[in-house]
């Protein structure tokens, strides 16, 4: 009774919702009879809808769409155990429900991740101001310090490798690679 036919044809405009209801309830009285094989067919009859639904609830929002895509399956499944098969729109009123989860899931989500607050309060710092590693090569390029030495700044400054380990690389003592630091940073500092 299920097959790839079958599944195309209730998706088409043509088919009417009447023929769309009978398969729904025959889906519905699976699930709930048949275990969770009818179940997953279901979910994956219902696909279509499902993804159109949850790209809608997803427009415009930057929070985590697998915790709502989840919730969406979630109040799918729990309708599908609910759901009266003999009113119209089964599918429907699953996909209702689907809705009605992930709105809830977002909403809560979006309480506890966004910051509402009455008008901004902080400027930008005063110019200039960037990335620090651009800082370095502006810095370079300005013969304020050499490669080297924006090479051992941004290393064990900006990327936490240990001084030890530069010095190595360099060919030079630690010793003798954190005076060179210590010496670039005063004299980019005085510029």
């Amino acid at each position: 009774m299920f097959g790839a036919g079958t599944v195309r044809a209730i998706h088409r405009r043509a088919t009417p919702p009447a023929v769309r209801d009978a398969v729904w309830r025959e889906l519905v009285v699976r699930a709930r009879r048949d275990g969770p094989a009818w179940v997953v067919a279901a979910v994956g009859v219902a696909m279509p809808g499902l993804v159109a639904a949850a790209g809608a609830l997803a427009a415009g929002w930057r929070g985590d769409r697998a915790d709502v895509d989840a919730e969406m399956l979630v109040g799918f499944v729990e309708r599908l155990r609910t759901v009266d098969v003999d009113a119209p729109r089964v599918c429907g009123r699953l996909l209702d429900a689907a809705v009605r989860a992930g709105r809830q899931a977002r909403a809560a989500e979006g309480d506890t991740t966004a910051v509402y607050v009455g008008r901004a309060w902080s400027w930008p710092p005063p110019r200039p101001w960037d990335h620090p590693d651009w800082v370095l090569q502006r810095a370079q390029r300005a013969a304020v310090i050499d490669a080297d030495e924006a090479a051992l700044i941004g290393a064990t400054r900006l990327e936490d490798v240990p001084l030890a380990e530069v010095a190595a690389a360099l060919g030079v003592s630690a010793q003798l690679a954190s005076s060179w630091r210590r010496a670039a940073e005063r004299q980019a500092g005085s510029r």
